[in-house]
């Protein structure tokens, strides 16, 4: 039998571990030649970790049979498939043999996925080799199940769509600057305002992006609980599943659940998403509308922005965890100056820390929830 080394990956290659570059190059590379991470939309087989080489590690490992997690470890079973094909051997008498199995294994890939069919350029009906033209292949559902297909030839229009885009570092190794452009231009397609465009690019970030995560029942930072509540009220049947939802689908969803609810903590008692509007700051504005989506308790999230609203300003407001006309002109007219602002956004953070640290949170998620909610502090 032939033994392989696998792809020599110096630690765990995941989106909630510290990757090395080399690392990532090196399962770019190889994911790309198994047909898994197509590197177009991405920039090309750098070191930049982008959720593309995350989700093709465990397209892979599906395909493969193998435990389905997105995370390639050193010597883990999926490095070790991967380095049947791909891997770093040692020069010796058999090298000839191994490189001959490799080939088999390859071709026997290829033929797997060339059995997807043709694929349609982009914007057009006619038909492309995907075998001569791998660049041109449509990312299948997975890759890319909220924004469809896209193609080399885009590359004109992805370059437009990333103008003054910037995914925040605590979210970079998650989400890529071209992700975040595509759902930027359907918030703006769905005539939000401003700052509730703002709100919804923040969580679209936060929540991991339109894709769904292994071993997770939440896609794009919804449920199937959620999407069943509101689906009615946006012409959807309640058994809609969250990952079956078109992008304009997908906002209307979050239209009704962050801001029309009416939950007596939730934005639906001070007009909306449309109440965002009132809050000059645009940074201000997410930070609201975060405290007010996420977290453990609802109760427990309009408190936690009294509490911020009369740490700054004392006695302000009946700490009665309500939402009121009175708590958002609170929170607007303290955002308007940059000192107040910022002593009421760091005192929000510390509140809404406070809040998950005392919570049932397990504590290995902890961390990813102070670095959401610090990303909302105050920022010069």
């Amino acid at each position: 039998m032939t033994i392989f080394k696998g792809l020599g990956l110096k630690s765990a290659l995941g989106t909630a571990q510290a990757v090395d570059p080399d690392d990532v190059a090196t399962a770019k590379s190889a994911l790309t030649r198994t047909g898994d991470y197509d590197p177009t939309p991405f920039g090309g087989l750098d070191g930049i970790p982008d959720r593309g080489v995350f989700d093709g590690i465990a397209r892979f490992q599906e395909r493969e049979g193998l435990k389905v997690d997105g995370v390639m470890r050193p010597g883990g079973e999926t490095e070790r498939a991967l380095g049947a094909l791909f891997g770093l051997d040692d020069d010796g008498p058999d090298a000839e043999e191994r490189f001959a199995e490799r080939r088999r294994i390859i071709e026997r890939i290829a033929q797997r996925r060339d059995t997807r069919g043709p694929a349609a350029p982009y914007g057009g009906t006619g038909a492309t080799d995907p075998r001569a033209h791998p660049a041109s292949r449509p990312n299948d559902p997975m890759s890319d199940p909220a924004f469809g297909a896209w193609r080399a030839t885009d590359a004109d229009r992805r370059a437009e769509d990333v103008a003054g885009i910037t995914v925040p570092d605590y979210r970079a190794q998650v989400i890529d600057q071209h992700e975040l452009a595509r759902w930027t231009r359907v918030l703006k397609e769905a005539d939000l305002g401003p700052k509730a465009t703002r709100a919804l690019q923040e969580f679209f970030v936060a929540e991991g992006g339109a894709r769904g995560h292994p071993g997770s029942e939440t896609f794009a930072g919804l449920t199937q609980k959620t999407v069943s509540d509101f689906a009615e009220s946006v012409g959807l049947r309640p058994d809609t599943s969250p990952k079956d939802l078109k992008p304009e689908e997908r906002v209307a969803i979050l239209r009704a659940h962050i801001g029309e609810s009416n939950n007596a903590h939730s934005l639906g008692m001070v007009g909306g998403l449309d109440a965002l509007e009132r809050i000059g700051d645009p940074h201000a504005a997410a930070a609201l509308a975060d405290t007010l989506f996420s977290g453990p308790d609802s109760k427990k999230r309009t408190l936690a922005l009294q509490k911020a609203i009369n740490a700054v300003a004392p006695g302000s407001l009946k700490e009665d965890s309500l939402l009121s006309m009175k708590t958002l002109s609170a929170f607007a007219r303290i955002a308007r100056s940059d000192d107040s602002r910022s002593d009421l956004l760091n005192a929000l953070a510390d509140e809404r820390i406070r809040n998950v640290k005392e919570s049932d949170i397990p504590r290995e998620e902890i961390p990813g929830w102070i670095g959401r909610i610090n990303h909302f502090r105050f920022h010069k």
